[in-house]
């Protein structure tokens, strides 16, 4: 659909669409906060720091796709929550 006559172009981004809800700096910085966050030795799931942090834990996955640094922590992650699972299971 168009936009109105005289009205700027909904293209905000330069790729159409409506404009991205998380961009590259914010990944950025929750990728240095899911660190932190694995650091803290009460957090268990890591799927539990995206609910934390008010999103579906679905994003992770998404943004380790999109973004190299989310992509480094995001796989830090699972082999955390690997190592966490196998200590705690014997």
């Amino acid at each position: 659909m168009p936009t109105p006559k005289g009205h700027p172009p909904y293209n905000v981004n330069g790729e159409g669409g409506r404009p991205k809800k998380y961009t590259p700096e914010f990944i950025e910085k929750e990728a240095d906060a899911f660190e932190e966050w694995m650091r803290d030795p009460k957090s268990l799931w890591y799927e539990d720091f995206a609910s934390s942090r008010g999103y579906s834990p679905k994003l992770l996955s998404m943004w380790g796709k999109e973004n190299e640094r989310f992509s480094e922590v995001y796989e830090k992650a699972q082999f955390w929550q690997k190592s966490l699972l196998l200590r705690g299971g014997l």
